[in-house]
């Protein structure tokens, strides 16, 4: 069953991102929203991100009206950063390990 997607983009069309930063792009289905599909779906995205260790931060530009996307930002650990473009950009710096 296919819920949605979610994926990563670099590339030089988004300006406001460094180039150790990388942006995490989602979307679910209207018949899936509100079950926590989005939350995961990031959550399982960072870990690839860390696993590659090319990435520093993630970051995601969400509109500032729409409240279910702004609640995956924070329940995924990003923090309001700026505003880019009319929507809110979230930073979540990736803590790769060490060994």
């Amino acid at each position: 069953l296919v819920v949605g997607w979610v994926d990563h983009v670099r590339d030089d069309d988004r300006w406001w991102l460094e180039p150790d930063v990388v942006n995490i792009g989602y979307n679910v289905f209207p018949a899936y929203r509100v079950r926590g599909h989005a939350t995961c779906a990031v959550l399982l995205m960072l870990s690839l991100l860390r696993a590659d260790k090319d990435w520093v931060v993630a970051t995601l530009l969400i509109h500032p009206e729409y409240v279910p996307s702004l609640a995956v930002a924070e329940r995924n650990g990003f923090e309001r950063a700026a505003d880019v473009e009319g929507r809110t950009f979230w930073r979540r710096r990736l803590a790769h390990d060490l060994n």
